[in-house]
């Protein structure tokens, strides 16, 4: 009878053995034979568990079987089994696990329920030895961890044999009386070593690791009670790789988080320029470490994407077993759960910020006297036009407002038809910048005047759109003068005088509207002068382009306490072609001989802004 332990062989020496010759390259079939033997010790011959899966208690079809020993693939299968079926038909076996590569190298069984003499399981790892582990991991010490495993191991007693199901020792007398005591192998994990990037597809020798787990006829027999069995293949990397990969890991975390508050410090220096802050206080510390939590949130995705796209690449494509896995994938979910947790953060403050924005909208119309003349509408009205407007507004909303426009030039485009500019000051001292004045000078035109209008774009004779004469730029980000926010609070006070003294709510009454109307009418005034640079105040500005240090870093470093700064936003931000001058851009194509053809009454049309 072959021998049973692997005493005075130590755990850790026989886990190490590199008699293993076999190279294994991914998809290859790690063969397992099993030796099987009777309750007396007769051999009864071999069985292949790789073909015909007799090491799995959890029987399936023989190709999802097979598949757990395809070499690279991490398997799990578990599911539930009828006791009362498994005791009548199941015998007693005890299996001999072995490798045929040529020659029978045995593989050892580690029986997690092995008791000693002293009734210590030996086989479990202790609490305190597990701890040290981990420590050792996370310092990210190789030879501490490989010196804590090789004395965790030497502590095991490893064996040839294993039983899946023992329904014969708990028997009392003869066959036909019913066992009292039923041992199962409730969870069985083949672990197998790769012996690392060096040793190309070569392994350690297995282990077969054993959970069993008991069944008293009193309490579960007979009564289609059903208990979960599981059969894993795992794939170990050694632990040293595994400490380095850690202290890698760290070290990455650590570069990525340092430049990240770097970053964080830039970006709240930046920010203490645009919103005037000339003093340390509260509110700059906490705008420090909220910039500093978006940018180690980020810094952790980008961290954990890189290592995913790294193992997705070199361990799918690869053709000999060099890459392997991380044991545990606890540290992305760590990683990931404390970047989301960071994000809620920074998209809280994203959004309080976005909530103390001020936007204006400039109206550059010229008032004018009601017209006397008649609007005539007419209305077609068919089941032909109606499909045809469905599927207008099918392909409209559903495939080119969110597939192929460019939102913020559609935008542009509809302030310089309407005639209305927007002026954003998401800062007390920066800015956005829409220059929506028509290059016609009005918009409330009739149907000659939009006709006329549209032959002037055609002909090229039309003003260019920008704020300059001989520029068609529009969007611009606005780097403010001091002077000029204190001007814009100063007018723009009556209204937050308003919102105290007036209704909480319902329609205002006639005295707040006239202020409301007032105030609005003020700082329309204010701004047209202050963009047609004819402000009396003194406050002006000049048009430049950032330089790509600003463009990197996403911030303005000239000084603007005498002087404005407008910086032109580049074409390639709407479309690689630019923007265009042309009302027709928008897409509005209108030709009043298509008009008269289709009408024949005479049409005014006035256009209308909200």
């Amino acid at each position: 009878m072959p021998w049973l332990y692997y005493s005075p062989t130590k755990a850790s020496t026989a886990l190490k053995d590199t008699s293993i010759t076999a190279q294994y390259s991914p998809k290859a079939q790690v063969d397992i034979r099993l030796a099987t033997f009777a309750l007396d010790g007769t051999f009864l011959g071999f069985e292949n568990a790789t073909e015909f899966g007799h090491l799995q208690l959890c029987k399936d079809t023989i190709g999802k079987m097979q598949a757990a020993f395809s070499f690279g693939t991490v398997y799990s299968q578990e599911l539930s089994l009828n006791l009362d079926r498994n005791y009548v038909r199941l015998d007693l076996y005890f299996f001999d696990g072995i490798s045929n590569i040529g020659k029978l190298m045995p593989i050892p069984v580690l029986n997690r329920a092995l008791v000693d003499n002293a009734g210590v399981l030996t086989n479990v790892v202790s609490e305190e030895d597990a701890n040290s582990l981990t420590a050792a991991l996370t310092l990210g010490n190789a030879a501490s961890v490989a010196s804590i495993e090789s004395a965790i191991r030497d502590k095991w007693e490893l064996t040839r044999r294993l039983f899946l199901v023992d329904s014969l020792s708990g028997r009392v007398s003869d066959a036909v009386t019913p066992a009292t005591l039923v041992r199962y192998a409730s969870n069985i994990e083949l672990k197998i070593f790769p012996r690392g990037s060096g040793f190309d597809g070569l392994i350690y020798p297995p282990l077969l690791a054993v959970d069993y787990d008991n069944l008293y006829s009193a309490e579960d027999f007979g009564k289609n009670k059903r208990v979960k069995v599981a059969f894993s293949v795992t794939y170990d990397q050694p632990t040293e790789l595994e400490a380095v990969f850690e202290q890698n890991l760290r070290i990455a975390m650590g570069v990525i988080c340092t430049l990240a508050a770097c970053y964080g410090m830039i970006r709240t220096w930046l920010w203490s320029r645009r919103a005037g802050v000339l003093r340390l206080d509260g509110m700059l510390i906490l705008k420090l470490l909220l910039f500093v939590v978006g940018n180690v949130a980020n810094g952790f995705l980008i961290v954990i994407y890189c290592i995913s796209i790294y193992f997705l690449i070199f361990y799918k494509l690869q053709t000999s077993f060099m890459v392997n896995l991380p044991n545990s994938d606890q540290f992305m979910v760590n990683y990931i759960a404390a970047a989301f947790a960071l994000k809620c953060l920074d998209i809280a403050h994203l959004m309080a910020v976005q909530c103390t924005v001020d936007i204006f909208f400039m109206d550059w119309e010229r008032p004018k006297f009601p017209s006397s003349k008649l609007m005539h509408r007419t209305g077609v009205d068919g089941p032909d036009l109606h499909s045809i407007g469905i599927l207008q507004w099918f392909l409209l909303i559903v495939v080119w407002e969110r597939c192929f426009e460019d939102k913020l030039r559609s935008f542009a485009d509809l302030c310089s038809i309407t005639n209305v500019s927007v002026f954003v000051l998401a800062q007390a001292n920066f800015g956005y910048y829409i220059h929506g004045h028509c290059p016609t000078g009005s918009s409330d035109v009739d149907m000659g005047g939009l006709e006329l209008m549209l032959a002037t774009e055609r002909s090229g004779n039309a003003p260019r759109r920008g704020i300059m004469a001989d520029s068609d730029r529009h969007t611009y980000r606005m780097a403010l003068p001091a002077a000029l926010r204190k001007a814009f609070d100063r007018l723009y006070a009556p209204l937050l005088d308003i919102s105290t003294s007036g209704p909480s709510r319902g329609p205002l009454d006639s005295v707040h509207y006239t202020t409301l109307n007032d105030v609005y009418q003020t700082l329309n005034r204010f701004l047209m002068r202050f963009i047609s640079r004819d402000n009396t105040e003194g406050i002006r500005f000049k048009i430049v382009r950032k330089r790509a240090l600003e463009d990197l870093l996403d911030g303005e470093f000239d000084d603007t306490t005498l002087e404005g700064l407008f910086y032109v936003v580049l074409p390639s931000t709407y479309s690689s072609e630019g923007p265009t001058n042309s009302v027709c851009s928008s897409g509005i194509e209108l030709h009043s001989s298509d008009i008269e053809a289709e009408h024949p009454q005479h049409v005014r049309h006035r256009t209308r802004r909200s």
